[in-house]
């Protein structure tokens, strides 16, 4: 089951934004997460920490990251840079290898996100769900097993984690609980940059 998911997950992905990582894809993802964002409204992208306000340039920087190395896309309202009232920035990080330290402070923060209480490894869904998606290696993982598998990663083996649970992320892509956050990890074992 957990095989399907992945590849309806990556099919579905891979139709709906194409190869391509540019400021449409970029668009696309936050209107899924969330229809109110107004990103014709936005004042700057912020690309693994790099300030961009031109579309040329926001296009050419982007269309180097394919979307496989993508770790995550959010929106802010909160003051930044040159803020203009009523515009945001957008931010956009991709996957890079961790300290261990690092690596520790976020696996402390993600165990901190899975409060649910399951009754049994049956129970798929939770009706007042507050744990977010946890996602290892591109594979989503069962929320009923979510914080434990979660507690089996040894730090060490992480190559890098992101660690959501303030910004929406599409439910349509990572189902109902992504409402709550996603927890993604990429192992040593797993990921070749």
């Amino acid at each position: 089951m957990r095989q399907i998911f992945t590849i309806l997950f990556l099919l579905y992905f891979t139709v709906s934004f194409g190869q391509v990582t540019d400021k449409a894809f970029v668009d696309r993802w936050l209107r899924m997460c969330d229809e109110k964002i107004e990103v014709d409204s936005v004042r700057a992208y912020y690309i693994d920490r790099q300030y961009f306000t031109d579309t040329a340039k926001i296009n050419d920087r982007l269309r180097t990251i394919p979307p496989s190395k993508i770790k995550s896309i959010w929106y802010s309202k909160m003051k930044t840079d040159n803020y203009v009232p009523g515009r945001g920035s957008i931010y956009v990080t991709t996957i890079q290898k961790m300290d261990t330290k690092d690596v520790e402070g976020w696996m402390k923060e993600a165990r901190k996100l899975y409060v649910d209480k399951y009754v049994s490894y049956s129970q798929h869904i939770l009706t007042e769900s507050k744990d977010p998606v946890l996602v290892i290696d591109g594979q989503a993982v069962s929320a009923t097993i979510a914080k434990s598998a979660l507690d089996k990663i040894d730090p060490k083996e992480i190559y890098d984690i992101s660690v959501n649970g303030f910004f929406p992320v599409p439910t349509s892509i990572f189902g109902q609980n992504a409402k709550n956050g996603l927890v993604q990890i990429w192992t040593k074992q797993k990921y070749k940059e």
